[in-house]
Order: structure tokens, then C-alpha cells, then sequence
């Protein structure tokens, strides 16, 4: 029984060794294929005009001003835009009485 579990081990360790072997070669044809395709791009964006800074370009975000308050505590002055997490003075109570008109 013990010569049927080695030959498995020993098949299995064969089949480890050629999964490594075909894993590199495909890995070097991938590099090879990838290459190949950066050389053609290159030519392209010599042929066009093209920079990498073109290419790279993201746009951006336009910077939001302040958010106007939407509510205020009439006790204190304190105004709250709405957003974020809410303030003690009005947590659990109706919003609606807090509004500014």
C-alpha cells in the first residue's frame, strides 16, 4: 500500500515540476506579447503626437464650496448644514422646527 501512496507523491511531484515549467513559459510568452504591443504603441503615439502626460490625464473634481446652513438652534445661534452627523442641540427632535426660512 505504502509503494501506491509514494508513486502518487512521486506523480504528483512530477505534475508540480511541469505546471512550473509551463506556468514560466507562458509567463515569458505573456512579457514577450506585452512588449510587443508597448513597441506598437509607441510607434503610435510618435506617429500621432501623442505624450504620456495625454494619456494620463485625469480630470478632476471641481472643489465644492461651503454647503449653506439649513437649520439653526434657536437657544444658541449654532446652525447645521444637514449633512454629516447631527449636532446634540437637535438629535431626536423634529427637524422641521429647526428650518431656516
Amino acid at each position: 500500500m505504502s509503494n501506491h501512496y509514494k508513486d502518487l507523491l512521486a506523480q504528483r511531484a512530477a505534475l508540480e515540476k511541469q505546471i512550473e515549467e509551463a506556468r514560466s513559459k507562458e509567463r515569458g510568452d505573456a512579457i514577450n506579447s506585452i512588449r510587443q504591443l508597448m513597441q506598437e504603441i509607441r510607434q503610435l503615439m510618435q506617429e500621432f503626437e501623442i505624450t504620456e502626460a495625454e494619456l494620463t490625464v485625469r480630470k478632476t473634481r471641481k472643489a465644492r464650496g461651503p454647503v449653506k446652513p439649513k437649520y439653526k438652534d434657536p437657544n444658541s445661534d449654532k446652525t447645521w448644514s444637514g449633512m454629516g452627523r447631527a449636532p446634540a442641540w437637535i438629535a431626536g427632535k423634529d427637524r422641521a422646527a429647526f428650518l431656516i426660512t
